[in-house]
């Protein structure tokens, strides 16, 4: 874009900086108090002028590794474990330098050369040290364009803490970065984050890291497999870029670093970015005064009675929503009981399969295999034997588990439906008010990979007895051999299939934990808000009439105001969103 051009665009760009100012403003005087903090908190981003890029990705996936590349150089800690354990902003800045806020309200500056002790779950385990955030100020081109780049632990790490971190930053964020990676292109999990970016974000690009590990071919077929499922999940396809994080003269960084400003005017897309939040916290707010406003206005005796049943049902609604982890344990326990059932009648093939293929071997190939060297390559035969059969149904078993916990999660999603039914039909019934549950999406952890021990490395007392064998002449010394192949192959299988159901178990009891907590919090949004609304107002209700009055008008200044602020939010996000994000 030439100057003229950008210098033309910039003026109104800061016109409606100033418009949604006195809107964010305005709307912090007017929602109610518990959402006071947000709102303020949309005013502060704003005034940053800043427009926040938040690098997202499954744990182990390369994004403090691609930050670096984007900086130019090596500033984020990086590993082959899971690394960073707290957000991390990156911002321009004269000098390098850090700025550490505390949980307690404190803060402190560091060197850049601290990074390290305080943002990694090495150094700070759990986040022991108590840090709220860490502001990173360096010199780096991309950052003096008005970008701000936030690094974030990995969703679905082995750290629960870290992915509570990582969707806490999604709440702020302008445009989002996931990041996948080519070695294994994209799980059911990062699907689902790739859809809650969407409704968070006002731009998403896309990055497959890793690129180095395969040939043009493959390469080529991953990124077709990406953008299929992208398209899947968001109905359109976004900008993908191939790369390697390592190699800084890779053609997907350079081609990564001009999307995130190509046609891109920061303050216009910060003011897009922060309304569409604004009219989100105005909309939930409108819900609240509602309430409010209703409780405060139940004078006569049939008003009372009717937000009496409705106080009821909202608080037996929330009984209900304190047994959400007892049930999905429940429904998770048949899933554990068919990979039980599963695991046997896959020991039992492949103890079968393993047994005809030596049958076969012995009689055949191993026939004219020296002694000393029969037990060797019968083993070996053995392993190549159990590993297709062991991958085929761990994929087969996790596939199954994710297509259980969706079912599961819709199972519930219907169940907390019918629960907030009568809830629902009360709040339309005395306020006209509608309650939304959106369907919680759950999918197993991110598979880091599993490692078939078929090859265990025998003791003393074993390898005396291989010695022994090998020395054993004829066909007796051969038939031994072969009866403790055909013995420990069946134990092998037995173990392998074991150890794959123990993976398979570790990864359904983490899907069922954070499948629970999410069902709950997101019940728990609808009803508290609520609850605390009515409690609210019902204090102040038994007040002086003066003072009700007072808080009646109050409250009917606050609605009216609110729902002319998401008109006006509405009016100024329309001038500069693209036509499907209006």
């Amino acid at each position: 874009m030439d100057t003229i051009a950008t210098s033309r665009s910039t003026v109104p760009s800061r016109s409606r900086h100033r418009r949604l100012r006195d809107l964010l403003t305005d709307l912090s005087t007017r929602v109610p108090g518990p959402r006071r903090p947000a709102a303020e908190e949309l005013v502060h981003r704003l005034e940053q002028g800043r427009l926040r890029a938040v690098v997202l990705g499954e744990a182990n996936r390369g994004k403090s590794t691609l930050v670096n590349a984007l900086l130019g150089r090596p500033v984020m800690p990086t590993g082959v474990v899971p690394v960073t354990t707290v957000i991390t902003d990156v911002v321009h800045g004269d000098e390098d330098g850090l700025d550490v806020r505390f949980l307690d309200g404190s803060r402190r500056e560091y060197g850049l050369g601290d990074l390290a002790s305080l943002v990694t779950e090495d150094a700070n385990p759990a986040n022991q040290a108590g840090i709220a955030s860490v502001t990173v100020r360096l010199r780096a081109p991309l950052l003096a364009t008005g970008i701000e780049l936030v690094d974030t632990p990995g969703i679905g790490s082995v750290f629960d803490h870290n992915t509570a971190s990582a969707r806490e930053a999604m709440r702020s964020m302008d445009v989002a970065v996931l990041v996948l990676t080519a070695d294994a292109p994209m799980s059911s999990a990062e699907r689902d984050l790739l859809a809650a970016a969407a409704g968070t974000s006002i731009r998403i690009l896309c990055v497959l890291n890793k690129v180095d590990y395969l040939d043009e071919g493959d390469r080529e077929q991953a990124l077709a497999f990406v953008a299929r499922n992208v398209k899947e999940a968001l109905g359109a396809q976004i900008p993908i870029f191939a790369c390697s994080a390592r190699e800084p003269e890779s053609p997907g960084l350079a081609a990564l670093s001009t999307a995130l400003l190509s046609g891109t005017d920061p303050t216009k897309d910060l003011v897009t970015s922060v309304a569409a939040a604004a009219i989100r916290l105005a909309a939930a707010s409108l819900d609240d005064l509602a309430v409010a406003a209703a409780t405060l206005a139940a004078e006569d005796e049939q008003s009372r009675k009717q937000l009496d049943r409705f106080r009821d049902r909202l608080a037996r609604t929330t009984r209900r929503s304190d047994r959400i982890t007892d049930r999905v344990e429940s429904l998770s326990r048949g899933l554990l009981h068919d990979l039980d059932d599963t695991s046997a009648v896959t020991s039992a093939r492949l103890r079968r399969q393993v047994d005809e293929i030596l049958s076969a071997a012995f009689s055949g190939n191993l026939a004219q295999t020296p002694t000393p060297a029969l037990e060797d390559e019968a083993r070996a035969l053995v392993a190549d034997a159990l590993r297709p059969g062991l991958d085929h149904w761990r994929d087969t078993g996790r596939r199954q588990l994710d297509d259980g916990l969706t079912g599961i999660a819709d199972e519930l999603s219907r169940d907390l439906e019918t629960d907030l039914g009568d809830v629902r039909q009360a709040a339309r019934d005395l306020i006209g008010l509608d309650l939304v549950l959106d369907a919680p999406r759950v999918s197993l952890p991110a598979d880091h990979g599993f490692l078939h021990t078929l090859s265990p490395a025998p003791g003393q007392t074993e390898l005396t007895a291989r010695a022994l064998r090998r020395r054993t002449p004829g066909v007796l010394g051969r038939r031994w051999i072969e009866n403790r192949v055909r013995a420990d192959a069946r134990r092998l299988a037995d173990a392998q299939v074991g150890r794959v159901r123990a993976d398979l178990q570790e990864r359904l009891t983490e899907a069922t934990r954070v499948l629970a907590r999410r069902c709950a919090d997101q019940h728990a949004e609808s009803l508290d808000r609520l609850g605390e609304a009515m409690r609210t107002a019902a204090a102040a209700r038994s007040g002086r009439h003066d003072d009700v009055a007072t808080t009646r008008t109050g409250l009917a200044a606050d609605q009216a105001a609110v729902a002319g602020l998401i008109e006006a939010l509405r009016e100024l996000r329309a001038e500069f969103a693209p036509e499907g994000q209006r």
